[in-house]
């Protein structure tokens, strides 16, 4: 129960973020782009402590296989996003990424 209440929470905090950042006028706030930034390492810090949680405790192999493989390729998307943020501006569309993390978070609950 409370890893899919992480989950969700996660899932919001990230559309939270990917919403300002697609959004111009938000994004020239001040405030929205503290927000943004912000919403976008708690998602990423509570997705982690999830994932972690996840593999050492709850993992049973190979039925859960699937779920697991969505949820570190979710949690390996965002974080390259966060540690080469302006090398992925250059070669991905930024705003793609916390989308596909969230279909896939979603897929895995």
């Amino acid at each position: 129960m409370i890893i899919k209440l992480g989950m969700w929470l996660s899932i919001i905090l990230y559309l939270i973020s990917w919403g300002i950042y697609i959004s111009p006028a938000l994004l020239s706030s001040k405030f929205f782009q503290i927000i943004r930034s912000y919403g976008l390492g708690l998602a990423f810090l509570i997705h982690s402590i999830l994932l972690g949680f996840i593999f050492l405790n709850i993992t049973q192999w190979p039925e859960t296989l699937t779920t697991d493989a969505l949820v570190f390729i979710a949690w390996l998307s965002v974080a390259l996003l966060l540690i080469l943020r302006e090398r992925a501006e250059n070669i991905i569309n930024a705003a793609v990424v916390p989308v596909f993390a969230v279909v896939s978070l979603i897929i895995s609950i």
